[in-house]
């Protein structure tokens, strides 16, 4: 089997969210948002979060913001969320 390249069967697709290194954010509702695998923090204000991650920066803006929880690789920010940027080119 050699040379031949194997495609992954459409049900496991979703495992492709699993891979390490690449950012995920989870929101509920407008005041909380989860992110996992971002590499650092590059800002952070009441207005604004910026992450660096592996293709570019994640940014949360809005009013209060907080973090609730910081684990390594992942953390939740709490406030009046606005607005989440993902990375250019970011398929999530």
């Amino acid at each position: 089997m050699a040379g031949k390249a194997r495609r992954v069967p459409d049900e496991l697709i979703w495992l492709d969210d699993a891979l390490p290194g690449r950012v995920q954010v989870h929101i509920s509702g407008t005041s909380r948002a989860l992110i996992e695998n971002y590499l650092g923090v590059v800002e952070f204000t009441d207005a604004c979060v910026r992450l660096r991650a592996k293709r570019g920066e994640v940014c949360v803006d809005g009013e209060e913001l907080r973090l609730c929880e910081l684990r390594p690789g992942s953390m939740i920010v709490a406030g009046r969320i606005r607005r989440v940027t993902l990375p250019e080119g970011s398929d999530a």
